[in-house]
C-alpha cells in the first residue's frame, strides 16, 4: 500500500515535470529569421538573426536563387533590417551599429558605429531612418538622403 502511493507521487511529479516541458516554446533557441521583399526587383532579403551576413535571392519563375550576400561586415548578428525601394538602400542593425548597402548588390555603402545596446529595431520615416529600442522610443537617428548620423546612441561613461 505504502509502496503504491510513493510510486502514485512519482509518477504525479514526473507526469507534472513533463507538462510544464510542453510548455516550452517550441523555437526556443532556434534563430530569429529577419526577412524583407523588393517586389519590383523579385528580391528577397533573408537575414538570420545569430549571424552578421544578409543574403538577397532572386525569386524568378523556380525556385529562389541566391543573387548576393553581404561581405566584410563586422556585426555578428542582425536585429532588425529594412529596405528602401525608392532608393535602392538596404539597412541593416547589428549588434554594433548600422550598416547602409546598395540593394541590388549588397555591398557597403557606409557604416555607422553605436556602441549602446538599446536599438532593437530600425524604421524608415520618410527622409530619416530611425532607431527604436523594445518599448518603440527613438533612441537615434539617420538622414537617409544624406546618410549624415544625426543622433546615434553611444556608451554612457
Amino acid at each position: 500500500m505504502m509502496l503504491n502511493r510513493y510510486i502514485s507521487r512519482y509518477l504525479l511529479a514526473l507526469f507534472v515535470l513533463l507538462a510544464l516541458s510542453a510548455c516550452k516554446p517550441i523555437d526556443d533557441g532556434l534563430p530569429r529569421q529577419l526577412m524583407t521583399e523588393w517586389s519590383e526587383k523579385h528580391l528577397i532579403f533573408v537575414a538570420d538573426g545569430r549571424m552578421g551576413k544578409v543574403r538577397s535571392y532572386f525569386l524568378g519563375n523556380g525556385a529562389p536563387v541566391l543573387f548576393a550576400q553581404t561581405r566584410g561586415v563586422r556585426r555578428t548578428s542582425v536585429r532588425d533590417l529594412q529596405l528602401d525601394a525608392n532608393l535602392g538602400q538596404l539597412w541593416v542593425l547589428g549588434d554594433d551599429g548600422v550598416s547602409l548597402h546598395d540593394a541590388k548588390t549588397l555591398s557597403l555603402r557606409k557604416y555607422f558605429p553605436v556602441e549602446a545596446t538599446d536599438a532593437a529595431t530600425l524604421s524608415i520615416n520618410g527622409d530619416r531612418i530611425v532607431l527604436l529600442d523594445q518599448a518603440g522610443d527613438e533612441v537615434g537617428r539617420i538622414d537617409g538622403r544624406t546618410t549624415v548620423a544625426v543622433a546615434l546612441p553611444t556608451r554612457a561613461y
